[in-house]
């Protein structure tokens, strides 16, 4: 494992390269994006040794933090949904001229929605999906409620605050503190604006879709009818483990059919 910067427009990134030992098979490289705010580090034990399995499989991954995002430059606040965009190209970028491999790109929740609209200007290999964002509206409502729940138990407001509420003071420009993270309007309403079932991906890279769980959510299979018409390969697979972005104190071994899933993703051949 190394671990470094590199430049982009926004400032350093910081970067986290598992790869296969010197002299060892070493025949693609997975460009990955993490999880959106406390989802990033929660979820990073349980990555790290995916990447540590792919790594004795001859697959190196390449980890990177967004701007204003883990050890990266800049602060949350001033983060974009077209910041992390550049910064996904600027660590595409540098793997390809260090590498003559190909490149696939993945992530995480709405590292995944990131990874996907970025695959259009990248054009990699294959897409890896964990556990995408489908509706951002939802997954944004999710995390305000985060502030609605703790700010009643800490009784820093006089009136009962709530998703809505929130959502028309972030419609009239105002950032809000949710979770320790500061949230620009700007970047809120961006992630509002996911849709993957109103998004036609690029049609030429596979997509490897992992979800977590006991089933298929609706949503997840109507998203995958809607890009197998417009031509898409989409291989889906269910994994029945806990939510890894969520729960904190999952073990690694728990995690092993998850592993045994994305290392299958990439058993299929030098590319």
């Amino acid at each position: 494992m190394e671990a470094f910067y590199i430049p982009s427009a926004s400032g350093n990134l910081a970067v986290v390269y598992h790869r296969p030992e010197a002299g060892e098979w070493h025949v693609r490289d997975l460009l990955f994006v993490h999880g959106f705010a406390h989802e990033h580090s929660i979820a990073r034990p349980i990555l790290a040794s995916l990447w540590r399995r792919l790594a004795c499989e001859g697959v190196g991954v390449v980890s990177v933090d967004l701007p204003g995002c883990g050890d990266s430059a800049g602060e949350f606040e001033d983060a974009t949904w077209e910041s992390w965009l550049a910064a996904i190209s600027t660590a595409y970028r540098w793997l390809g001229d260090r590498s003559s491999r190909p490149i696939h790109v993945g992530g995480l929740r709405l590292g995944a929605a990131l990874a996907l609209e970025s695959a259009a200007e990248l054009e990699p290999e294959s897409i890896l999906l964990l556990q995408p964002v489908i509706r951002g509206v939802e997954m944004m409502t999710q995390f305000l409620r985060m502030r609605v729940a703790f700010s009643g138990l800490r009784g820093e407001v006089l009136e009962k605050e709530t998703t809505q509420k929130l959502r028309t003071r972030i419609a009239a420009g105002e950032k809000l503190e949710v979770g320790g993270y500061l949230l620009s309007p700007e970047l809120a309403i961006a992630i509002d604006g996911i849709e993957l079932c109103a998004q036609t991906p690029p049609t030429r890279p596979a997509i490897h879709w992992i979800e977590t769980g006991k089933d298929i959510s609706p949503a997840t299979r109507e998203t995958e009818e809607v890009w197998k018409a417009y031509g898409n390969h989409v291989s889906l697979a269910l994994v029945d483990v806990k939510p890894y972005w969520v729960y904190s104190r999952g073990l690694v071994p728990e995690y092993g059919p998850l592993a045994d899933a994305v290392a299958n993703v990439f058993a299929d051949g030098p590319s």
